[in-house]
């Protein structure tokens, strides 16, 4: 049986079922895509996991090795969200291996924290160090048109205010747009860009049309600073 096992945000983020499956498969960590304290979830669990990179993954050797035993992959966040693993569920339903995916929280549903609509989100994008924004300005572009709000991710380990500051040094938003950053569990900063702190991990939104309801919310709760 391959299991894909959503590990959430942090360690605490770990669904019951998703424990389960830990502690009776052969866990595999595969954790190239985020920074996760994998340690302390390995605590918890009372066993040690396999680490892994993107070349094991995408080799599907995971597919033959669960058509004898069980085997889990051990995803941060959502396994099926913004990553390549639905490969691996392809290739286990054309060889006959079981499969069963166990969702977990990911930055697509914790975004929530905002309080801006789900609905009303459109394109997404990630920040790069590597200085081509070209997605970004697409996603931002194609949004604002329609009113929509746009989720920026910032690369591994970049923080919102290095994040913001890339944006403006490249004139795809101005020092004064007031932009949205969320950091887990319950930080919150709606201002000025040229005001972003500088949180890690934390995401961006830079908001389209804000129904009232929305505004009121950030404004009561902007620069909530959580634990």
């Amino acid at each position: 049986m391959l299991y894909l096992v959503g590990l959430g945000l942090t360690e605490k983020d770990v669904t019951l079922r998703g424990l389960e499956v830990i502690k009776k498969s052969r866990c595999y960590f595969d954790g190239y895509t985020s920074i996760y304290p994998v340690e302390r979830l390995e605590r918890l669990c009372g066993k040690k996991f396999e680490r892994v990179g993107r070349e094991f993954v995408e080799s599907c050797d995971l597919v033959d090795e669960a058509g004898k035993t069980d085997v889990a992959l051990l995803v941060p966040g959502d396994p099926l969200s913004a990553t390549t693993h639905i490969s691996l569920v392809t290739e286990a339903a054309k060889k006959g291996v079981e499969w069963s995916v166990i969702p977990g929280v990911s930055v697509f549903s914790a975004i929530s924290l905002t309080g801006l609509q789900l609905y009303k989100f459109g394109m997404t994008a990630s920040i790069p160090r590597t200085g081509d924004l070209s997605t970004v300005k697409k996603a931002l572009e194609i949004n604002r048109k329609s009113g929509l709000h746009t989720l920026l991710l910032p690369d591994v380990g970049m923080g919102s205010g290095e994040a913001a500051k890339i944006l403006m040094d490249s004139g795809l938003i101005a020092p004064e747009e007031r932009i949205v950053v969320a950091k887990l569990p319950d930080t919150v900063f709606f201002g000025p860009a040229s005001g972003v702190p500088d949180l890690v991990p934390a995401s961006l939104v830079v908001p389209g049309e804000l129904h009232f309801a929305e505004r009121e919310y950030l404004e009561a709760i902007s620069w909530r600073k959580g634990s």
